[in-house]
């Protein structure tokens, strides 16, 4: 009993030693690779609506570029673009655009490329 309680411990303690081994520097250079400067993309997203939009013509681009600016001050990566995105889909729908949206990667992932395929016996 005592030889099996002193194993269970020293499995126990090995186990929050080994845990906590720092090897975080792999994880950082990941998120950082995965995270790219918010003014890149903010510019990549203006310029595909304003160039791909039907509706491109009603759109008054100096006030949105003036807008765009102001919301976009202190942000640093794509994850914080969020509201520059939905301003820019809002000004869409203003002039009668229902049809535009945005997909996040990560959202846009879990819904075209699901874990399970769908085979033709369920149909």
């Amino acid at each position: 009993m005592k030889s099996t309680f002193l194993t269970l411990i020293g499995i126990f303690y090995a186990g929050i030693t080994f845990s906590q081994v720092k090897n975080t520097e792999s994880v950082n250079k990941i998120e950082a690779v995965a995270d790219k400067p918010a003014e890149p993309f903010i510019k990549e997203i203006r310029d595909i609506v304003k160039l791909n939009s039907l509706f491109r013509e009603k759109l008054n681009w100096n006030e949105i570029d003036g807008n765009i600016k102001t919301l976009s001050v202190g942000m640093k990566t794509t994850n914080d673009t969020k509201p520059v995105i939905d301003y820019i889909i809002s000004e869409l729908r203003k002039v009668g655009d229902k049809h535009s949206f945005f997909y996040a990667c990560s959202c846009h992932n879990k819904l075209f490329q699901p874990d399970k395929k769908i085979r033709r016996s369920n149909w």
